[in-house]
């Protein structure tokens, strides 16, 4: 997939968050899966009785077909929502259900993603926008943001951490567009922000794209730059045996 560079100053995003030493110290879900199923439920209780539809995305509904199961040094659980449901009602019936509120970011003046917790466990709820067949989704960059595009086509019910949920439908295409054809294998190097195949762009100032950049390239093109050294250091040799 291209990579789109987008050229753009002042304030692309907002996050607010309370300061880092009145957050718990996180632990990963797989640590304590209980926690991690208990967080889950109650999200997905509140959002099921609002008529939100939401869908496991991301480390989750790869830990969901992969492992059965939560991945191992994955920080959060991971759902899927339209960021136009990201409201204050949805804030407070996630509080009455015991499930805190702590880190919302805006990008170009937008609600697009929150984060909740209990105790020391994390969800990120990351909103979407739904443009015909694709999920659009952006990230903190920088001084700019990240955009990925997955495809979509809806979602069906799913069982995950024992809880009642749900992914997306044709989850497994879902996930080869996201993590590649040999997504059933774990990565031995994982860059949370360039691995994922569905991002498509990058916005932000110049040095924003330019560091950009450089990590899509070392992501993606690292096979492809070493298999030409080795093609031009075969030359010399043959050029120098001549």
């Amino acid at each position: 997939m291209r990579l789109e560079l987008i050229h753009s100053e002042g304030e692309l995003y907002r996050m607010e968050r309370p300061p880092r030493v009145e957050l718990p110290d996180w632990r990963q879900p797989s640590d304590d899966p209980e926690a991690a199923a208990d967080l889950l439920a109650r999200t997905a209780g509140v959002l099921d009785s609002l008529g939100i539809e939401y869908s496991l995305t991301d480390g989750s509904l790869l830990g969901h077909l992969r492992e059965d199961g939560l991945i191992p040094g994955d920080g959060d659980i991971d759902l899927r929502v339209d960021r136009a449901v990201l409201t204050d009602d949805l804030f407070a019936a996630l509080a009455v259900a015991g499930v805190t509120t702590f880190k919302k970011v805006w990008f170009d003046g937008e609600l697009c993603n929150a984060s909740v917790h209990i105790g020391d466990i994390r969800l990120d709820l990351s909103g979407g926008q739904i443009r015909g067949k694709w999920m659009i989704t952006h990230a903190i960059f920088r001084e700019g943001y990240l955009t990925y595009r997955m495809p979509w086509l809806g979602r069906e019910e799913a069982r995950f951490l024992g809880v009642s949920t749900w992914r997306p439908a044709s989850a497994e295409a879902y996930v080869k567009h996201c993590y590649g054809d040999d997504w059933q294998v774990p990565a031995t190097e994982w860059d949370g922000l360039f691995s994922h195949r569905a991002l498509v762009a990058v916005t932000g100032n110049s040095d924003t794209l330019t560091i950009g950049l450089r990590r899509w390239l070392r992501r993606r093109d690292r096979p492809a730059l070493q298999d030409e050294r080795k093609r031009r250091q075969r030359r010399r040799k043959r050029n120098a045996a001549e």
